[in-house]
Formats: C-alpha cells, sequence, structure tokens
C-alpha cells in the first residue's frame, strides 16, 4: 500500500485544524488540542499500517518518553521562569547587554531598532 500522499497530507491538515479550531474558539480550545500528538500519532499509525504493530508498539512508546520528556523541560522552565523573573529582580537581566540593545524598541514603535530601520529602507 502507497501511504506516501496520506502521510504528506495528514499531519499538516491536523495542524492546520488545530490553528483554525484556535482562531474560532479561543486559545483555551487550542491550548488542549495542541497537547494532543499531532505530529507522532500519525507516525505511529502509518508505522503500524507499514511495519506492524509491534514496531508501533515500541514507537508509540518512544514518543510517550519524548513527551514525558518535554513535560519535564515545561516544569523546569516554569519554575525558573517564575524565579528569574520574580517581582524583585530586573526582568531584563535574563538577556546579554547586546541582545537587549538590539531588541529595544523606540517608543513610538513596537518594532525593535535594527527592524524599523529595515522597515524604512524597503518603504
Amino acid at each position: 500500500m502507497n501511504t506516501l500522499a496520506p502521510k504528506l497530507v495528514l499531519t499538516p491538515l491536523l495542524v492546520a485544524s488545530t490553528s483554525l479550531a484556535g482562531r474560532r474558539w479561543g486559545p483555551s480550545l487550542s491550548g488542549w488540542l495542541v497537547a494532543l500528538p499531532l505530529t507522532s500519532g500519525p507516525i505511529v499509525f502509518f508505522i503500524a499500517v507499514e511495519a506492524g504493530p509491534d514496531v508501533a508498539q515500541q514507537a508509540a512508546g518512544g514518543a510517550l518518553i519524548g513527551a514525558t520528556a518535554q513535560v519535564a523541560f515545561a516544569a523546569a522552565y516554569t519554575l525558573m521562569a517564575r524565579r528569574r523573573l520574580s517581582p524583585g529582580r530586573h526582568k531584563d537581566r535574563s538577556m546579554p547587554r547586546p541582545a537587549r540593545n538590539f531588541l529595544k524598541a523606540s517608543p513610538n514603535s513596537r518594532y525593535p531598532a535594527p527592524f524599523q530601520q529595515w522597515l524604512a529602507e524597503r518603504a
């Protein structure tokens, strides 16, 4: 069975549908939908079709381990961000000074200064 066309269409279609659902029904629903395995789920399905259920079972286990690593990263990032950006600390110290200067926007624009210059050249 040739599964190339469904492979190329299914995952982008799922991601686009989630994006459209978020625009239609708000970020709360979109957040729940994005938490679903929209990329690894179809991959495991096609592995099951092509290589059999035993191989798909191993791939699903690997996908679960990967998802667990993502959850651990998100939790650690959240804890560090809360500690680092607590109200008593200076928020700009989380990035080096050259990066802060590069991203600093002028008071009358929301874009960083180098991007403003680039836009002005193109206008």
